[in-house]
């Protein structure tokens, strides 16, 4: 638990490095600044201050790299262990518990590998995309940008609101039905009767006119 805090420990301190001005000049446009890179500002830079985070950053990514590979050790020596308790007491009420931890962990383990494949995968995906874009003609640059992107959103868009439109329309005609539901002799019918209630309790209120 205490070498997996220092790893994120770590991780946070280099986070925060990345975001300065000097490493920020240093990126690619999908990836944080590779080690060769950084060593050669090093060498050329004049700044004392840059020199010196950029310095921090290397000397992070070294600890970093440390931190990884023990939380990875310790984690395969408890793994380890788990296994030679379970094989000396297979009946304990226990072993069962631990072996679903145990599958528990392995899981995590192997979601945290294929979640930092996968980022892989999309960075080499992306910086592949990037160094295409240049090769592409007018045509091409039209069929993805007007026909795949703007055409599309505004398809989308326009389906959209006419959804809305649609159910706005379906409401009001609603609401008039509602309305207009009894029929107007029959509304005539029930104002004449309330009029002639409403007469009749004046007059034994004592309120008569002609």
């Amino acid at each position: 638990k205490l070498a997996k805090s220092h790893l994120d420990a770590i991780g946070e301190e280099k986070k925060s490095l990345v975001t300065t001005t000097y490493l920020q000049g240093l990126k690619s446009k999908t990836r944080k600044p590779s080690k060769a890179v950084v060593e050669q500002r090093i060498q050329s830079s004049d700044d004392q201050d840059e020199r010196y985070i950029l310095r921090q950053y290397l000397r992070l990514t070294v600890d970093e790299k440390n931190a990884k590979t023990l939380v990875k050790n310790l984690w395969a020596d408890a793994v380890e262990l788990i296994e030679i308790w379970l094989e000396k007491n297979p009946q304990a009420e226990i072993a069962t518990e631990i072996n679903v931890l145990q599958n528990y962990f392995e899981i995590l383990a192997r979601e945290s590998e294929l979640r930092s494949s996968i980022k892989t995968t999309e960075l080499d995906l992306d910086e592949n995309a990037y160094a295409h874009y240049p090769q592409l003609s007018e045509a091409d640059t039209k069929t993805l940008v007007v026909d795949e992107k703007w055409l599309a959103a505004l398809s989308i868009a326009i389906h959209g609101e006419m959804d809305r439109i649609s159910q706005a329309l379906t409401q009001r005609v609603k609401e008039l039905a509602d309305r207009y539901d009894t029929p107007v002799p029959q509304m005539v019918s029930c104002v004449e009767k309330l009029e002639t209630k409403v007469n009749q309790h004046l007059k034994n209120m004592g309120f008569v006119w002609n």
